[in-house]
């Protein structure tokens, strides 16, 4: 047995050049050990680059929760501190109005009819009677104004909100034409419908 050992160790020398004596298991150990280093290696870059990636999503998820909170903060309505009687100083006070019976027109449209439907104010100035009994005693001649102005409107002419505020203004000034007493301020519609 101590024969066998001899002959192991032996054969793990090797006689190179100049009969120099080198022992080549220090070679394989360390082919072993590169070959454990690089599996251990391996494995060691795949958990790094995994930690990397996430450590890379969470701080462009806190980038981008940082920069939504900045833009919603400094985009949000900030109320204006206007005190009371600032805001109401230049608000007209109410008028009093005379609300008209629901019209129902056709358009002046000559491809396709329709139908329109209106309810109509008239606003005038408060506790002024003087046109408060002309507009009573004139309604009859009110509504037919409003009815021949309203018939002689298309559906794309008084279906915009520009549409319905010229509308209004050219009833208020046929209106305050007839008017001997005072004048009609302002014309609003409570229903306004087309078909």
């Amino acid at each position: 047995m101590a024969e066998d050992k001899n002959k192991d160790k032996l054969d793990d020398l090797d006689f190179q050049d100049d009969n120099e004596l080198v022992d080549n298991e220090p070679e394989e150990k360390e082919e072993e050990k590169k070959t454990e280093k690089k599996g251990f290696k391996g494995l060691s870059s795949g958990v790094v680059r995994i930690l990397l990636y996430a450590i890379g999503v969470i701080i462009l998820l806190a980038i981008t929760v940082t920069v939504a909170y900045l833009v919603a903060t400094k985009t949000a309505d900030k109320p204006d501190k206007i005190s009371v009687e600032e805001t109401y100083k230049n608000v007209t006070p109410p008028y009093d109005t005379l609300k008209l019976a629901d019209f129902t027109i056709n358009t002046a449209d000559i491809d396709e009819p329709h139908v329109m439907r209106v309810t109509i104010a008239l606003a005038y100035t408060q506790k002024d009677a003087a046109v408060s009994a002309e507009l009573a005693q004139r309604e009859a001649q009110i509504r037919d104004i409003i009815n021949r102005i309203l018939s002689s409107k298309r559906k794309d002419e008084i279906e915009s909100i520009d549409g319905k505020e010229n509308l209004k203004n050219e009833i208020k000034n046929a209106i305050n034409n007839i008017l001997v007493n005072g004048k009609i301020k302002d014309v609003y519609f409570i229903d306004f419908f087309i078909s």
